[in-house]
């Protein structure tokens, strides 16, 4: 069900069942890429938490962007106050929250990935057709890698 990363997958997966105490993986997908990360493992609710708050954490260094450009007038940074203490504070919960994402990716995507085997088991009536789904639902959104690299471009571009 997990697809062509499996083997790494069930590396961590396995230290974590046996709860190992300093074994903490640590995505470096998750921290790097955040949101993309949540999408390419079909993690649709925990893609958008995580999307929402990323956003909400880059807010000052936007409006900031929006202004230079001239999207935006030079009196809305005035009303809000100190917009570089703003810009400080976002970039280091921004900061912090990636590196939470590392440690948080790998036990919520084994716990989705659980979830969804169970649910594919609950759906089939014989070990042929639950192989047959499994097969049909695995693997991550590989879309999602070509949006990326397109919205990263499209970004460095502009």
């Amino acid at each position: 069900y997990i697809g062509e990363s499996a083997p790494y997958y069930i590396y961590h997966f396995k230290n974590l069942d046996q709860k190992i105490k300093h074994f903490r993986p640590f995505s470096w997908s998750a921290f790097l890429f955040d949101g993309f990360y949540f999408l390419y493992r079909k993690m649709w609710l925990q893609a958008l938490i995580v999307i929402l708050i990323t956003s909400v954490l880059s807010l000052p260094a936007l409006l900031v962007t929006a202004v230079e450009m001239g999207a935006v007038e030079a009196a809305v940074l005035d009303s809000i106050g100190n917009i570089d203490l703003l810009m400080t504070i976002g970039s280091i919960l921004s900061v912090a929250y990636k590196i939470f994402l590392g440690y948080w990716a790998i036990p919520q995507y084994r716990k989705t990935v659980v979830k969804n085997i169970r649910r594919i088991g609950q759906k089939t009536a014989s070990v042929n057709e639950y192989y047959q789904m499994l097969v049909a639902k695995s693997g991550p959104v590989k879309a999602v890698l070509y949006i990326a690299v397109f919205m990263t471009a499209f970004y460095l571009f502009i």
